[in-house]
């Protein structure tokens, strides 16, 4: 039977008008960028392009009405018709983004005090975090060829400063939340990547329990610096089973056994011969590596001399991943050639093994500057294999001082804080 075709159309120019209406306000509604952002995508101004969520709303960062707010967060939901939403609990970001919480995709920001919350969807309530997983790392950091490398087998030069944990000397009142990521961010806006954090014997050594300290260890390496927990003693070698540093070690070994960007340095500038040393090393690394961390460890030398002679080649033949901190003061820059010969007798299974200056200064630890500071400084800040400047939250006297009062990482010192500034940011 033939079909018969209406004689009228089958709209009027009004329908289609009305449909056109329609179809441009859909137009408005759908996200212009219809794919997810990345994991480890972030914004910090206003005119950065908005966060896409796994559900297509829109995060955007937009000046707060009130100036002391700083910047707050709108949000566009998927299907919601604009504007963008100001989600007025917020104020004060200075970053949002997307990013792995307890591996799970999350939207998160970060406030002028440093703080961190994600959320799981627009309109969703904020949680307090201690930080982002931070990017994924496939493989660890290892030695190669005398040298450290990244996972992706790139050649990987430590360029950082040295940062006390609660000290009990000088002020006695900078801890942590005086160095934190946004300071450091602050000072070296690019290419810090390494930080010594110096733990004192003297103090009560932090338990990888402490929520503040693993907040930062977690925060500094989820933004890609690598953490040197540092057995900050000062004195004679420990016994190599002592079972104070040892189970120090190990307890910072096993929390951070899955984050390639904990370190570890065994005790600092250690007294005594030779042998006494490269035993004390053994002893520690073995605690270490018996939690099943195969990170690097450094060996920490004591201030050079004769005990490098003495060290026990056999101590450190059967290590993996495991490398020298010499350190370089203004007394020891004539035999800093020498040192670095004398450690590179050594070997481990890796072959040669690298060297790491982990701490030098302008003045050695006294109120003093040396009057070679600036020849030793260049030493150090040249050494191919890098470097960690003393000290970031140190007392204020004239030497050993890279930043200057407020000492949030927005002054830096003259002289010694510019030359390791300028060295840090400089592209390698």
């Amino acid at each position: 039977m033939p079909v018969t075709l209406p004689s009228t159309p089958l709209a009027s120019q009004a329908d289609l008008d009305a449909l056109a209406a329609r179809v441009a306000a859909l137009e408005h509604v759908v996200p212009p960028v219809s794919v997810p952002s990345k994991t480890g995508t972030y914004i910090t101004k206003v005119t950065d392009p908005p966060i896409i969520d796994d559900g297509l709303g829109q995060w955007s960062l937009v000046a707060a009405a009130d100036p002391t707010l700083g910047l707050q967060i709108a949000v566009l939901g998927a299907m919601a018709p604009p504007p963008p939403v100001l989600d007025g609990v917020t104020r004060n970001v200075t970053r949002l983004g997307i990013d792995l919480v307890g591996g799970f995709r999350r939207i998160v920001q970060q406030n002028s005090s440093a703080n961190w919350y994600s959320t799981t969807a627009p309109g969703a309530a904020w949680t307090q975090i201690a930080g982002p997983d931070g990017p994924p790392v496939s493989g660890i950091y290892k030695v190669s060829n005398g040298f450290f490398v990244d996972p992706s087998g790139q050649r990987f030069r430590p360029k950082g400063v040295n940062v006390c944990y609660r000290r009990l000397w000088g002020d006695n009142q900078v801890d942590l939340q005086r160095v934190s990521l946004a300071a450091l961010k602050r000072a070296y806006p690019q290419g810090l990547n390494y930080v010594r954090w110096a733990c004192h014997g003297e103090n009560p050594l932090p338990p990888s329990s402490d929520p503040v300290a693993s907040a930062w260890v977690r925060d500094l390496t989820g933004a890609g610096i690598i953490v040197l927990v540092d057995l900050h003693y000062t004195g004679n070698a420990v016994d190599p089973a002592d079972q104070r540093s040892n189970q120090w070690l190990a307890d910072w070994a096993t929390w951070g056994r899955s984050n390639p960007r904990v370190w570890f340095d065994t005790q600092n500038e250690p007294h005594g011969s030779g042998a006494q040393i490269s035993a004390m090393m053994k002893g520690q690394y073995n605690a270490i590596r018996a939690t099943g961390n195969p990170n690097p460890i450094l060996l920490c030398t004591g201030n050079p001399g004769g005990e490098l002679q003495g060290m026990n080649p056999a101590d450190f033949a059967g290590m993996t991943n495991a490398g020298f901190d010499p350190h370089c003061y203004g007394w020891m820059t004539p035999q800093w050639p020498q040192v670095l010969s004398d450690l590179a007798k050594f070997t481990s299974r890796d072959g040669a093994m690298p060297a790491v200056c982990s701490e030098f200064g302008d003045g050695g630890g006294s109120d003093a500057q040396d009057s070679n500071w600036v020849p030793n400084v260049q030493t150090a800040l040249a050494h191919p294999g890098g470097f960690a400047a003393w000290m970031v939250n140190w007392m204020m006297s004239p030497a050993d001082c890279l930043w200057a009062p407020p000492l949030d990482g927005s002054a830096i010192n003259a002289g010694f804080g510019q030359m390791v500034h300028d060295a840090i940011v400089a592209a390698s």
